[in-house]
């Protein structure tokens, strides 16, 4: 295992996690001590402080060094920006002389924000703060109904009141507004004392419609439509929390069994190799929080084009939970490798044998029990493939990326140019490897290989797949050819 795969390791453990949350606390309570000028010059609370920001650092390296090479995905999060910012301001007085005199303030708070980090660390304050942020564009509304108001009665109390005394509180309109601020939260008992309004000779009466009908516009209705707008964004999430729960019935999705680093390279390619289809459904099944898996795909990855995106909460392992996402409906099944687990590899093999043996219930009564499952697996140990095989009985497409990507290495060094063409045909952005079936007899029975490549003029036959999932390349030109094979054609 290399540095880099240590980190993307640590980078999602458990462990790392809870590790960092007990340091955010004991940063908040130094924050408090640090507070009495006797403990304030400790060389133990300073050692601590010290501790606690390099630990921070090397959170952030971490993290950084998780994503590699495209190391920039770190700042797609904002908590990860907010996060930089905050070590950021805590170096200054490395870095400025006089720092911590001039800006201690700024030190400070910076310091207590340590404390914010525990909303991204703990998923029950993170639903709390999602929701509040969802809320945001409609409190802006709000917002800008309660300035109208607040403009309009400033207006009105300042024509009432102000032009009597340019000593009161409502001798123009930005006083009025500021006035009525005050008003909306301590009331307006006190109010009818105001200069402005004694001299104003106007009547007690429609002074006190005058705040009467402001407090209740103002406090009462507005109010009340920040908690409701807040209130149903929570009631949202909430229901897609309930719905990770609930039966999947679409079908021809992709379905993606785990989660690791991989997945949102996976889903990118995925979104990308969509975009041609009106719509195009992704299901992910994982033990990670709901909440958690949308918040982090959304950060990562901005745009989902034409691809619809469902997450269930659960493990792949829980046969209930496997039921639940439809996978034998699916157009095809993905298995990442649990990182968390040293034994990453019977987690697929586990995987892979709950969806063998719910296909063969599922069919067992069916003559058509050779239809293949479609499914993709990757492993860190070749030995265990084998295995894979026996169990699904050929029908999944099985991976051992070590050796793959060793292989794809080789080949590029020896020519160099390959390196091009597996950018085309990796990156759907062009060309890719399609299998094709004659399913409307356009090939004429008995055509031979050659003549069957002469047949296309923007794709190029290079070799086909029999019934028996046999993959046969660059074949004899005078083949005969069976019309249940299915052509490998680059297109």
């Amino acid at each position: 295992m290399n540095f880099i795969e240590l980190c993307k390791k640590i980078s999602i453990s458990k462990y790392f996690e809870n590790f960092i949350t007990f340091v955010i606390i004991l940063a908040g309570i130094l924050i408090g001590i640090q507070t009495n000028p006797q403990l304030r010059d400790s060389p133990i609370i300073n050692m601590l402080d010290q501790l606690i920001l390099w630990i921070f650092v090397v959170e952030i390296f971490i993290k950084l060094l998780s994503d590699y090479p495209k190391s920039y995905r770190y700042f797609f999060d904002g908590w990860h920006i907010f996060d930089f910012i905050i070590v950021a301001v805590c170096f200054l007085p490395y870095f400025i002389p006089n720092a911590h005199t001039e800006y201690l303030a700024i030190l400070r708070m910076a310091r207590i924000l340590r404390l914010v980090k525990l909303f991204e660390k703990i998923s029950k304050l993170k639903i709390l703060l999602n929701s509040l942020m969802r809320s945001l564009p409609s409190i802006t509304y709000v917002v800008a109904m309660l300035l109208m108001l607040f403009y309009i009665y400033g207006v009105l109390a300042t024509d009432l009141f102000g032009q009597y005394d340019s000593e009161s509180a409502f001798s123009n309109v930005f006083k009025s507004m500021l006035q009525l601020f005050w008003v909306s939260f301590e009331g307006w008992s006190g109010i009818m004392e105001d200069k402005g309004i004694i001299n104003s000779g106007v009547s007690p009466f429609v002074v006190s419609i005058f705040f009467i009908s402001f407090s209740l516009l103002a406090v009462l209705i507005f109010l009340n439509l920040f908690i409701g707008i807040i209130t149903s964004e929570l009631a949202d999430i909430k229901e897609e929390e309930k719905s990770s729960h609930q039966h999947y019935f679409k079908s021809n999705h992709t379905l993606i069994l785990g989660w690791s680093q991989q997945i949102f390279k996976v889903v990118e390619e995925l979104i990308e190799a969509n975009e041609s289809q009106d719509r195009a459904y992704i299901v992910i099944l994982a033990e990670m929080n709901n909440t958690d898996m949308q918040m982090s795909i959304k950060n990562r990855i901005r745009d989902f084009k034409t691809t619809h995106i469902t997450f269930r909460q659960g493990s792949p392992l829980d046969l209930i939970k496997l039921k639940s996402v439809n996978p034998f409906k699916a157009k095809s099944i993905i298995v990442l490798t649990d990182e968390e687990n040293d034994n990453s590899d019977y987690y697929v093999i586990k995987t892979c044998l709950a969806l063998s043996s719910e296909y063969q219930q599922e069919n067992s009564n069916s003559d058509d029990l050779f239809k293949k499952i479609n499914l993709v697996a990757d492993f860190s140990n070749k030995k265990y493939m084998t295995t894979v095989e026996e169990i699904t009985e050929n029908q999944a497409s099985l991976l051992f990326s070590n050796d793959l990507i060793a292989r794809l290495m080789a080949h590029t060094c020896l020519q160099p140019g390959l390196s091009e063409v597996y950018h085309e045909l990796f990156s759907f952005k062009g060309n890719e490897i399609y299998l094709w079936q004659d399913k409307k007899s356009i090939v004429p029975k008995a055509s031979r290989f050659a003549q069957i490549c002469k047949m296309f003029s923007f794709s190029t036959v290079i070799g086909y797949r029999n019934k028996f999932n046999q993959i046969f390349l660059n074949p004899k030109s005078d083949e005969i050819w069976d019309n249940e094979n299915e052509l490998i054609i680059v297109s």
